[in-house]
């Protein structure tokens, strides 16, 4: 129903759920619907989304909500493994901050480049929502991330295994979601 389809920023839920056809413009026969329910999940119509626990898991995108603030943090340390390697990012703006994105890291790693985001979906300051973005296709290593916060003190978040499957929550790390 309408013109647009608007996604809320953090649930990705919508008001104007419908069906619309996606087309080549050159030619008419190639065309399909495209149903967008209000969760905010799109899929083709005529074909259901996949049953939960069916599709092929991996760790591209995880959250990590916990209850202490990042607003006066003021680095990410990642640890690679297989060479070890620890790579230590600045954290700007400087505390406090409102919000958060490292935007795109890339590292090069044993002679392999790894890429990677983390960005703050909620930060407050005894609450954080932390994003990390990890695309197999462009990592292969084991990698752990880990914040120092303002008090000096490092906090580990999480480790990622070099399988893209295999996720540990650090002590700090909190809850960990996929979106």
């Amino acid at each position: 129903g309408g013109q647009e389809v608007i996604f809320s920023g953090v649930e990705g839920a919508t008001l104007q759920q419908g069906t619309l056809v996606v087309r080549v413009r050159e030619s008419a026969a190639q065309a399909f619907a495209i149903t967008v329910d209000s969760s905010g999940r799109a899929y083709q119509t005529g074909m259901a989304p996949a049953p939960a626990g069916t599709r092929v898991v991996d760790a591209r995108h995880r959250t990590y909500t916990f209850s202490w603030g990042v607003g006066d943090a003021t680095d990410l340390i990642f640890t690679f493994s297989n060479p070890a390697d620890v790579r230590t990012v600045v954290m700007a703006p400087a505390a406090p901050r409102a919000a958060y994105d490292s935007g795109e890291l890339t590292f090069t790693v044993g002679g392999e480049v790894q890429v990677m985001r983390v960005h703050a979906l909620t930060l407050l300051p005894g609450s954080t929502a932390l994003s990390v973005d990890r695309d197999c296709r462009r990592n292969t290593k084991k990698a752990a991330i880990a914040i120092r916060g303002g008090d000096g003190v490092v906090r580990d978040i999480t480790t990622y295994e070099a399988d893209c499957r295999t996720i540990t929550v650090g002590a700090h790390g909190g809850v960990m979601s996929e979106p």
